[in-house]
């Protein structure tokens, strides 16, 4: 398949199709255009060495999507818990596949930061894998926002 002369349009409903073998997938991840990689990175076929690369993306809207990308490893989740975009740290707590060790690492990043973001801290709390003690550590912390 000759992605070099494919046109645009073309590329992004490749990226988009659930059929696209993922070798074509790990190739469209390298384009340029954050759309294009953004749908590689949601796409189901996509493999799970595709999904690392595009998680050290320089863009957040791709490593959004491999936030939220079902078949996310949790090796990957664990890195992106530590990510900077909130957004994205936010998504991930609606990831099927979290753990409470990440969720705890979430808080943990929220901790870290001079202004926590409240929607996260929120969604945190809220969620039914994290563990009663992080509860606690949240109202203790953050019982204002709740």
């Amino acid at each position: 398949m000759d992605l070099m002369n494919m046109s645009f349009e073309n590329k992004v409903k490749l990226s988009r199709n659930l059929n696209t073998p993922p070798n074509v997938l790990h190739r469209l991840a390298k384009e340029n255009d954050a759309g294009i990689k953004g749908y590689v990175a949601r796409n189901f076929n996509t493999t799970e060495d595709t999904l690392g690369d595009l998680a050290k993306d320089t863009l957040p809207w791709v490593r959004w999507h491999v936030a939220t990308n079902p078949k996310t490893p949790l090796n990957l989740l664990k890195s992106l818990a530590q990510d900077w975009d909130w957004n994205i740290r936010r998504a991930m707590i609606e990831h099927p596949n979290i753990s409470s060790t990440v969720l705890v690492m979430i808080l943990e990043k929220e901790r870290s930061l001079r202004s926590p973001s409240c929607e996260v801290i929120r969604k945190l709390y809220h969620h039914s894998k994290l563990p009663h003690i992080a509860k606690i550590v949240i109202e203790t912390l953050y019982g204002d926002i709740l």
